[in-house]
């Protein structure tokens, strides 16, 4: 992972959703900054917690950690409705570009 931190293979749920909360705000900050290589950076060091926490009982968590976790699924998404403005952001400024040479549309396409 960035920033230093060495993934754990152990650990309470208060301490991964702790880690997932930082890991939303910095997907966020990336977001707000459309910094792609931010974003992905993120969206990389999620998919790692949750391989982490597979196979974690959900009854092992604590009714506060029940509640932050549903918490933080509001923040994500929140971030993923900030990733669809973003997206259509960049697909009208490729539309304010025209089409292209052969008429396709191809960076339109790759936008998505």
């Amino acid at each position: 992972m960035s920033g230093g931190k060495t993934p754990q293979t152990s650990g309470t749920w208060e301490s991964w959703l702790v880690e997932l909360g930082e890991l939303l705000m910095k997907e966020r900050a990336a977001l707000q900054r459309m910094d792609a290589l931010g974003v992905e950076a993120a969206s990389a060091e999620k998919l790692a917690l949750l391989e982490r926490l597979e196979g974690k009982e959900r009854a092992e968590a604590t009714p506060e950690a029940l509640r932050e976790l549903a918490r933080l699924r509001e923040v994500a998404l929140e971030n993923q409705l900030l990733l669809v403005h973003a997206r259509d952001l960049l697909r009208g400024a490729v539309e304010s570009l025209g089409p292209s040479r052969d008429g396709r549309g191809a960076l339109l396409e790759a936008v998505g």
